[in-house]
């Protein structure tokens, strides 16, 4: 056989070999699978089926089957972090001013017929009297913590140093907080900047949770 045969035959080879694996790269390379994949995310918590930003419309997102939860958060004028929207409390309480210039036990609660953010012509309504204090503006530390096992998009609407150290400081960063998040509030995963230490806290307590 030639060389120029043997070398035509290997550079063909090579040429479809290339081919099929840059077409099937799965063949040669394992895919990783995601950890998670959230499929249903609720936007305001689900804000066309329930009321925007309350912890009415989380509840009954999750319960419907919603994977996660998207919000959106202002800073009280006492330093609170919590969950709404806009800027004002005009479009969702009926009263006039801005979050920033309220302190937290001061706000109102939402109203329980609101109009659609996107369409004013549709309300969204509540008529369970039961669901009031499901419709108080909530603090952003309470929704963590009633929903701990539930992946969360946080929307930060200002640039404000506070606020921002508020949402912060649910990433951990140390082994009381990793204890706290995974025995007391019974957490699957937490955000941290420090993944060795995380994962040796996790190795020590038998917390490796397989993704199957």
């Amino acid at each position: 056989m030639s060389i120029f045969v043997v070398c035509t035959t290997l550079a063909t080879v090579y040429a479809v070999t290339s081919y099929v694996f840059l077409r099937k790269p799965q063949w040669i390379h394992r895919i990783r699978r995601p950890a998670f994949i959230a499929r249903n995310i609720g936007h305001r918590g689900g804000a066309g089926e329930s009321i925007e930003n309350s912890l009415l419309a989380f509840d009954k997102g999750l319960e419907n089957g919603l994977e996660m939860l998207e919000l959106d958060c202002h800073l009280t004028k006492d330093s609170q972090a919590v969950v709404h929207h806009d800027f004002t409390l005009n479009r969702t309480t009926g009263q006039f001013g801005f979050i920033r210039d309220v302190e937290y036990d001061k706000l109102p609660s939402i109203n329980s017929n609101l109009q659609l953010y996107y369409d004013s012509s549709i309300i969204i309504s509540n008529d369970n009297s039961n669901d009031t204090d499901l419709l108080r503006i909530p603090l952003l530390k309470d929704v963590f913590e009633r929903y701990p096992t539930t992946p969360i998009n946080i929307d930060i609407k200002e640039n404000n140093d506070e606020l921002i150290k508020q949402v912060y400081v649910w990433i951990l960063n140390n082994e009381e907080e990793f204890e706290y998040a995974f025995k007391k509030i019974g957490v699957t995963g937490v955000m941290t900047d420090y993944p060795t230490q995380l994962q040796k806290y996790l190795k020590s307590n038998k917390l490796e949770f397989i993704l199957e």
